[in-house]
């Protein structure tokens, strides 16, 4: 009998050891769920704060802060929070991020390189910018209507929206002559290659082969001084020099 006793006691004692994983078990299952399973917050207000003061903020109350975009604001210091999400006073779960958007100064605009474009293109980009236009016609041998020069020039920046813009005109239908005797032919050359017009020369006497016209002189010229030209057209003058 006595056998059988101590046999039953053992049996008792095993299954109440058994019991004690069982309930640490169950105790540690809370611990964790307690700790995975925290009370929502609610989302501080960080808007008109700087991102410096809402991550200290955030971070108070186990949040996290990410930058979601950047919106154009003149009124505001750069970097302030202009939006965020969650809203404020929403719920929202401890160490989640708040995503909030900053924001930034207008860039000033440049200006775009508007040389060799029509005048038309030009005109219809700079109404669309809205600024303010000060065309100035200039006779010259580019094609007719092209932007040869601006102010601001390319890339500098636009102050209050007012540009100039100088348009190519063409070469001027009536032109007189001037009176080029007398003068250095390497000067006269140079004044005629900026209008586009064309040289010939002849000299009144022979020269040698190796000659070069670095002192001569106007003696005589075709078409005679005033008479009215056409630069519309090729125009060929005719020279005499003298070494």
């Amino acid at each position: 009998m006595k056998f059988f006793e101590k046999v039953e006691h053992k049996k008792r004692s095993f299954s109440q050891i058994w019991i004690i994983p069982f309930f640490g078990f169950l105790i540690g299952y809370g611990v964790v769920n307690y700790v995975l399973h925290k009370t929502d917050v609610q989302t501080p207000n960080v808007m008109g704060k700087s991102l410096q003061e809402s991550v200290q903020v955030l971070s108070q109350h186990q949040l996290g802060v990410r930058m979601l975009q950047q919106r154009e604001d003149a009124t505001l210091p750069e970097g302030t929070v202009v939006d965020q999400l969650p809203r404020p006073a929403q719920k929202i779960r401890p160490n989640q991020n708040v995503y909030v958007t900053l924001s930034v100064k207008k860039q000033p605009e440049q200006m775009p390189d508007l040389w060799g474009k029509k005048q038309r293109e030009v005109l219809s980009l700079m109404a669309k910018k809205e600024h303010e236009v000060h065309e100035v016609q200039v006779h010259g041998s580019y094609p007719q209507g092209m932007c040869i020069a601006q102010i601001p020039g390319a890339h500098e920046v636009i102050e209050h929206k007012k540009v100039t813009l100088y348009f190519s005109q063409g070469r001027p239908g009536v032109f007189i002559m001037p009176n080029v005797k007398g003068f250095l032919l390497k000067d006269v050359q140079e004044a005629f290659k900026q209008h586009d017009i064309r040289a010939e020369i002849f000299h009144s006497q022979s020269l040698d082969p190796e000659h070069v016209c670095t002192a001569c002189k106007i003696t005589d010229q075709q078409p005679a001084p005033g008479a009215l030209v056409n630069l519309a057209g090729s125009l060929q003058v005719q020279l005499a020099v003298a070494a």
